[in-house]
């Protein structure tokens, strides 16, 4: 006998070519085609040859290649699921499954097939119908119907088109702020170069939108250009800074992450952060020269110098933590910052913390002249190592 290529569409619809010999059967390239698949073998009723389903891996599977003149550039088998008296449960699962293996790119992680996406693996538990066996199981899904559910980010995403394509459905729904400069309509009242803007419109379902404050307004600009020609706000360090007041869930939290698309052109300022009238909570800052972050009586250190360049700035707040280290994190440009702190950084924010600020502090004080292209707040989650860096990846490829 001889060696042959045995083309094989598998339950996803992909083709899997197997290197077999003429002699081998075809309850044989059935099972080498499933497991080369690598789906839950139960999945698979039958195996048919395309030209002639009469010779398949049930009616016949004695018959071999060489039997049947298999020619590897025109024949082709393929599997037809399990399916028949079978529960809804497992049918469900079953086409899940099936959906996500496609969608990782078939057995071989094929990033480069038409059917690949990022968001590639399914959380059962966020669809709203749930079975057990034939019965129904109702599931009410208190965060509401999530955007690309069942599916999930898993993967880094080198370029998302937008933050939805960064983050899951769930963590979609603890974005609290959004305001992307690349997006004219939200500046108000337009974007004219250098006008003045009373607000910077969110894009979130919260609506919590940023307002000018202080003596005079932050302003739109597009000069000097940007990476991709978007607009900024710009903020003078002397007089003009935006708020958002009042924001409930940052009342006791203890989950915050802030990303910033910015230009620090200060060497002291507040860059961001979220801000009571009664102290300082989190906050990254200038001091000195140096980048700073802060939350109530404890501070932190980075020994990195402010620059004049674009960058992406992340802060992440996670009280549940056991240390000033994992409590309080700092990235600048996707990589970690060593942090030396001074102090304990609280479980979580303070009962009257309801103001997020960008440019200065609570109240009009150290103001902080910058550029600012896009900046999104997250409460009430922890984002994933990987949305962490598919958001960065966003503002980098947008900003830096």
């Amino acid at each position: 006998m001889a060696a042959i290529n045995v083309p094989v569409k598998g339950l996803t619809g992909l083709i899997n070519v197997l290197s077999l010999d003429t002699a081998n059967t075809i309850a044989q390239v059935a099972t080498a085609a499933s497991a080369a698949e690598g789906l839950t073998s139960s999945y698979y009723e039958v195996m048919s040859l395309e030209r002639d389903p009469d010779n398949n891996s049930v009616d016949t599977p004695t018959a071999t290649l060489a039997s049947l003149n298999f020619n590897a550039s025109s024949d082709v088998f393929f599997f037809k699921p399990l399916q028949q008296a079978q529960t809804k449960e497992y049918l469900q699962v079953q086409r899940l499954d099936i959906a996500q293996l496609k969608r990782q790119g078939g057995p071989g992680g094929d990033t480069n097939l038409p059917c690949y996406r990022v968001k590639n693996t399914y959380d059962i538990t966020s669809l709203p119908t749930q079975y057990s066996g034939n019965t129904i199981v109702d599931n009410p899904n208190p965060d509401g119907l999530l955007l690309g559910r069942p599916w999930i980010a898993v993967s880094v995403n080198p370029n998302p088109t937008g933050i939805d394509d960064a983050v899951s459905g769930e963590t979609l729904t603890k974005l609290e702020g959004q305001f992307q400069g690349d997006i004219i309509n939200s500046i108000v009242p337009g974007a004219s170069e250098d006008s003045q803007i009373t607000q910077w419109t969110d894009q979130s379902d919260f609506s919590h939108n940023l307002n000018s404050t202080g003596s005079q307004k932050t302003r739109y600009r597009t000069i000097p250009a940007t990476k991709n020609g978007y607009g900024f706000v710009y903020f003078n360090g002397t007089s003009s800074c935006m708020t958002i007041n009042p924001v409930p869930n940052l009342v006791s939290q203890n989950k915050v992450t802030m990303f910033m698309a910015g230009r620090i052109l200060e060497d002291t300022g507040t860059v961001f952060g979220s801000e009571p009238s009664t102290n300082t909570e989190l906050e990254l800052a200038t001091a000195g020269g140096d980048y700073n972050v802060n939350f109530g009586t404890s501070s932190a250190t980075t020994g990195i110098a402010r620059d004049a360049n674009w960058h992406v700035f992340t802060m992440i707040y996670d009280g549940t933590q056991g240390t000033n280290a994992t409590k309080l994190r700092l990235r600048i440009d996707s990589a970690d910052i060593p942090l030396t702190f001074t102090g304990t950084v609280p479980t979580t924010t303070s009962a009257v913390n309801n103001t997020i600020t960008l440019g200065c502090k609570y109240g009009g004080s150290n103001f902080c002249e910058m550029e600012a292209g896009a900046f999104f707040v997250f409460l009430g989650d922890e984002l994933t190592s990987i949305e962490i860096q598919n958001v960065e990846n966003l503002l980098t490829n947008e900003w830096v």
